[in-house]
């Protein structure tokens, strides 16, 4: 089994190597973070179409957020809305 700090150590040393190999962090994000990323996006639409999460939550921008896209033009506020809508008094 691979614990949680161990999985950070390599990520640490994969950003490390992004300089010397610029190809090994597009290999990780798409063997690893992409599939993972689908998966939350999967699992909120079908909460979404069960009705446990609400109709209008973008599941998109929330998985784009966890995938860290390179398309930050309004991701920010894409993602602050989306968060916001969920979490402010009414």
């Amino acid at each position: 089994m691979v614990l949680a700090s161990e999985v950070m150590v390599l990520m640490g040393n994969f950003m490390g190597e992004k300089l010397r190999t610029p190809a090994l962090l597009e290999m990780v994000r798409e063997h690893a973070v992409e599939p993972r990323v689908n998966l939350v996006e999967r699992v909120l639409q079908n909460l979404r179409d069960r009705k446990a999460v609400r109709a209008d939550v973008d599941t998109h921008t929330v998985a784009a957020f966890f995938r860290g896209d390179t398309d930050t033009a309004d991701l920010a506020h894409r993602v602050a809305s989306t968060i916001w809508s969920g979490i402010a008094a009414s």
